[in-house]
């Protein structure tokens, strides 16, 4: 499965967070891909892993928190129109 995985980043003024401790995703799980929001101190990991836990113990190996881990379907391409919007929308 996969998991988007949000970690709050402390910059200490720098503008950019620290690179990870460990750049390993630790067993069982693997890191595909992160992206870092500066506004929000905000980094988003999405990590292959079998099981919340694992992604979570994934970013803990990266040197990152995990602060809410979600189970997210990949998709190429827009979502399909039918999804239900968020709230907000």
């Amino acid at each position: 499965m996969h998991y988007l995985v949000e970690s709050y980043v402390q910059t200490g003024g720098s503008g950019e967070p620290a690179p990870p401790a460990r750049p390993d995703a630790g067993p069982g799980a693997r890191l595909l891909q992160s992206l870092y929001v500066p506004e929000d101190e905000l980094c988003l990991s999405l990590v292959e892993a079998d099981s919340p836990e694992q992604a979570g113990r994934a970013s803990a190996a990266a040197g990152l928190s995990a602060d809410r881990v979600l189970a997210v379907t990949l998709r190429t391409g827009a979502c399909p129109a039918d999804v239900p919007a968020g709230p907000g929308a």
